[in-house]
């Protein structure tokens, strides 16, 4: 599966320029993990509610803070992104290795086209494994031989089953 199709195409971006205010209100209206940022187009950065918070954290003027501050003052500069046309499995290798909880998608021109966040995993995965399908699922164990898959994909055959 390429990154394209297990993204949220629907993303909401801010502006470093826009206040701290309007990234909260953005990311907490969507249920969001964070968002990117971007300029012209392109990702310049990453703002996710746990560095939202944390800063809020250090201050006892909050509401001052939200709306005096602005995004490229909080937000993770130079973030990991992903092209849409790579495989969904690198974006997932990404995420964890980096243990990081979005990933802005861009296309070949560098600009942002979505998003992926841990939600959009899990609804991979359940898609993946057909969970929300009828049907039995069927799990073998056959060694790790040349063949093997395709002798049991015979076995099927001849019973006249589907897959």
């Amino acid at each position: 599966m390429f990154v394209r199709s297990g993204m949220s195409k629907k993303c909401v971006c801010v502006s470093p320029t826009d206040s701290l205010a309007k990234a909260y209100a953005a990311i907490r209206e969507k249920g969001l993990e964070g968002l990117p940022v971007s300029k012209d187009g392109k990702v310049i950065g990453v703002i996710t509610m746990w560095d939202i918070l944390q800063r809020l954290a250090e201050t006892d003027q909050p509401e001052t803070y939200l709306s005096k501050t602005l995004v490229a003052e909080v937000m993770t500069k130079q973030p990991i992104t992903i092209r849409e046309d790579d495989i969904i499995e690198e974006a997932a290798l990404l995420m964890h290795k980096h243990d990081i909880s979005l990933l802005p998608v861009i296309n070949g021109h560098n600009n942002v086209v979505g998003i992926l966040t841990e939600s959009d995993f899990l609804r991979i995965f359940v898609e993946a494994l057909g969970l929300e399908r009828k049907g039995t699922r069927i799990s073998l164990v056959i060694d790790d031989n040349v063949g093997e898959l395709a002798r049991m994909t015979e076995v099927v055959r001849k019973k006249g089953l589907a897959v």
